[in-house]
């Protein structure tokens, strides 16, 4: 199954699968999308999701963020969602999944040497 993604998709999907869990939707036996919790902290998961391109706005987000937030909230911890502003797929998925948009945030970026 995992076989069949492109490297950068797997070695991604493989390191999250070795901390974390992860909700995978399949489409016709082929991995469609991925969600997981890359970061946790202090009772939080900031949820992390790919689609792969051919089989976008089919609902398999949707589907496998879903699933990973019952099962956080189920664990005891409290999804999160982190996107930019002109990711309008990704705003447009967490509006649908129940996320409010905070009025402000503060980001700290450390400057290149």
């Amino acid at each position: 199954m995992l076989s069949m993604l492109e490297n950068s998709y797997r070695q991604e999907l493989l390191e999250a699968l070795a901390e974390v869990p992860a909700a995978i939707s399949m489409e016709g036996g082929v991995i469609a999308a991925y969600c997981f919790a890359g970061w946790r902290a202090l009772g939080h998961a900031d949820l992390c999701v790919v689609t792969l391109p051919a089989f976008r706005r089919r609902g398999h987000a949707l589907a496998c963020c879903s699933t990973l937030i019952s099962h956080l909230r189920e664990s005891g911890q409290a999804p999160q969602w982190v996107t930019l502003s002109s990711n309008r797929p990704s705003v447009r998925l967490a509006r649908r999944l129940g996320f409010k948009r905070l009025e402000s945030l503060l980001l700290f970026k450390r400057e290149s040497y």
